[in-house]
């Protein structure tokens, strides 16, 4: 009674209403974190505007492979808390993805296989708004994984007063222009995936993605992803984030996303939610 076939999916295995299905593994949970550098790997970027998950999304990939991951920065606190992709080049070949924010010519020149990552602007924009302030705070010390930590910080009142204005008005403009870029001006074998999907289903999401890529995915790696998800690198949030959205700011994030989206329609790509405020 607990093996009975899911409704819609005969091929899965669920509980019925009175009795829940329960999976094991060979793998302890320390089996499940441990993880390796690959060897000649293809070269894959996975791109974002800054604060929408891609390094949440990397602890997720690295999780369900086995492999780590790169990135074209090197990110200390990264690095020393979970990280060991941070320290390669991108083009040694070891890593599974490199994460990148940044559309540069000769990165998009040696691949064509890539994953856009893609978080609700209103979100994506504060979040960054928060990791630029709170690095700067934090510059010139040793960071360490505290409340202050760039990470997982946030902006201070007297930021918000004098420099979120600008910020806002440079961002809502880098957000659209680098999200155009990234799904429509390179050609190559593309994942779109849209942070708010991964949330509410983060094993279906890397199902997706490794079956984009032609990568063998086992399933005692993706049931270590469902019991540590969330990893070292998730922000908490603060109810009165949302007051710092006036109506004009609003507005010119509604439009951005309504481009984009219709863009994506057009192209019939996989569709963005409506993110409208």
């Amino acid at each position: 009674m607990c093996s009975m076939p899911c409704t819609g999916n005969k091929s899965e295995i669920c509980g019925s209403s009175h009795f829940a299905s329960v999976f094991s593994t060979k793998k302890s949970f320390d089996d499940c974190l441990k993880r390796n550098f690959g060897k000649n790997l293809p070269k894959r970027f996975l791109f974002s505007y800054p604060s929408s998950g891609n390094t949440w999304l990397r602890h997720l990939l690295e999780l369900a492979s086995g492999v780590y991951t790169g990135s074209i920065y090197y990110d200390e606190v990264l690095y020393e808390k979970e990280f060991k992709g941070e320290i390669l080049s991108w083009e040694t070949h070891k890593t599974l993805f490199t994460k990148s924010h940044n559309t540069y010519p000769h990165h998009l020149r040696s691949t064509n296989e890539w994953i856009v990552l893609v978080r609700n602007p209103f979100d994506a924009i504060l979040g960054t708004f928060n990791l630029r302030m709170t690095l700067e705070r934090t510059h010139k010390a040793r960071l360490q994984m505290t409340e202050t930590n760039s990470h997982l910080g946030f902006a201070r009142e007297v930021d918000f007063k004098n420099r979120w204005n600008r910020f806002f008005l440079n961002n809502i403009h880098r957000w659209n222009i680098t999200n155009f870029k990234w799904i429509f001006m390179f050609e190559g074998k593309k994942s779109i995936v849209y942070y708010e999907d991964l949330k509410i289903n983060p094993i279906g999401q890397l199902r997706m993605i490794f079956a984009d890529i032609g990568y063998p995915i086992h399933e005692e790696r993706l049931l270590c992803v469902s019991v540590n998800q969330k990893g070292h690198f998730q922000r908490s949030h603060k109810v009165t984030e949302e007051s710092r959205y006036t109506i004009d700011k609003i507005q010119a994030v509604n439009e951005c996303v309504s481009s984009v989206r219709k863009a994506l329609l057009d192209a019939r790509l996989k569709p963005m939610p409506l993110y409208v405020n």
